[in-house]
Order: C-alpha cells, then structure tokens, then sequence
C-alpha cells in the first residue's frame, strides 16, 4: 500500500459528438507555449463501491478501484461530492491509495488499507450510513487523452490540463465474482452473461500541481469550460461514471 495523494479534483465533464479536433484546438488556446501531446488510446479498468442502500450513488461519491494497463496493481480512489460553490465546472476532493492486488482483495473483511478507504468510512459514519462497502458496478473504459505537459513527457503527474474522451462498457456484477475482476481483470460468463450497457464522454482536468501552477490551470480550465459551453453540440453533465452506468444498467 502507498498514498499518493490527497488533493482536488477539478473536471469539467462534458457530451458532445463533432469533430474532436474543435476541442482539441480549445486546449491548444490556453497551451500558452507548452506542448500539447496525445498518447495512445489505452483501456481503464474500474470496480466501484457502494452499500446496499447505494447512498454513495446519491450523494455523488465514490470508491473505486481503478487498473490501467501500466500499473501492477490498482489505485483506491475516494472522491467527495462535489462542492457546491462551483458553478462551471466539479470541484471536490480527491484521495488517491495506491495498492496491490492481494490488498485490494481486503474487500471481503470490509478493510482496503489506506487513506482512501478510510475516507470513505468516515463520510459514510458522518452521515450514518451503513459502512459495509461491496461491489457495484464494473467499468471497462477505451481512453483517449491529449495533455499540456510542460514537464518531463514521461511524468504523467506533470500535467497542466488534460482533455479525455471516454469510451465506456459498463457491467453488472449481480452473480459475478469481484474477486476475479480484481486478480485477472476477468469477467464469469459460466452461468449467465452479464448486463452491460456502454456510453461516452468527454472531461478536462486542471493539474499544474508540479510546478506551483495550480491556480493558473485553474483559471485556463474556467476559461476552456466557457468557451466550450457555448461551442454548439456541447452539453456540459454534473453525473459521474458511477451514476451514468447505474442509470443504463438500473442498477441504482
């Protein structure tokens, strides 16, 4: 187990089905001379957490464990709603665990090691939820991404802004078993196949955490939200993955 992070989330999350390259220039605009640089389309996989009562859902949290393909084992993400002082674009904290797979297993005795798991107790305790924590729902993403990254090109922390667009298959786990998901990435099709349903989207995020330029990525993300809540076809949406797949699948 490793914390990696306990800091802000900042995304502006976004439909829209033109030409990807429009977005792409609106990036390009708040670049101010750092390079902007696409890597190849990569897979993402999530398995998200909840209580029976889904109260996670509702309130817009989550507790998800997260694998791409270049990590050995996962990362435990805990992200608070949002806060509501933030009109164009999601603000809320985010806190991120890194762990391996036997430690992630620690699901089954209720107990992932780590700050994020921790967080998410106590914001269920705060408001007397029911803490025992399951599998919800699994998340298979194709994900696309283009970054200013005025740092070291391999350093995937040193990103100023970053625009994602997210291909996503989403599947019920009702009879499957999670701990396959989390040691193989592997889904039970022996008894029945599971529900699924896809969608798609797109996010911007502000980092510029590296280089102390937080509050100027901040301002450029607020400056590419507007321009592009105007652009025709795009339709800003406040869901999360999590709630977005449990509306398709009606699992919620």
């Amino acid at each position: 187990m490793k914390e990696q992070s306990d800091d802000r989330e900042r995304e502006f999350k976004f439909e829209y089905g033109g030409d990807p390259a429009v977005l792409v220039e609106g990036l390009r605009s708040v670049a101010l001379g750092r390079p902007l640089i696409t890597f190849p389309p990569r897979a993402v996989m999530d398995l998200y957490f909840d209580n029976g009562d889904r109260d996670l859902l509702a309130t817009g949290s989550t507790l998800r464990l997260r694998k791409r393909r270049i990590n050995p084992g996962w990362t435990l993400n805990f992200k608070a709603p949002p806060l509501t002082d933030e009109a164009e674009f999601l603000d809320r904290r985010e806190v991120i665990t890194r762990v391996k797979v036997d430690e992630a297993l620690g699901y089954r005795d209720r107990r992932i090691p780590g700050l994020a798991w921790d967080c998410a107790l106590a914001f269920a305790r705060a408001h007397a939820f029911d803490e025992v924590l399951r599998p919800a729902v699994h998340l298979v993403t194709w994900r696309t991404g283009w970054t200013i990254r005025p740092g070291d090109l391999g350093n995937r922390q040193s990103n100023y802004l970053c625009l994602f667009h997210d291909q996503v298959t989403a599947y019920d786990i009702t009879g499957q078993r999670p701990e396959l998901i989390i040691r193989y990435g592997a889904l039970d099709y022996s008894s029945a196949v599971p529900g699924s349903a896809s969608f798609a989207g797109y996010e911007i995020e502000s980092s510029g955490r590296l280089e102390n330029e937080e509050a100027e990525a901040v301002r450029a993300l607020r400056t590419v939200a507007r321009r592009l809540t105007a652009e025709p076809g795009v339709r800003p949406v406040t869901y999360n993955k999590y709630q977005r797949a449990a509306e398709l699948l009606g699992t919620g």
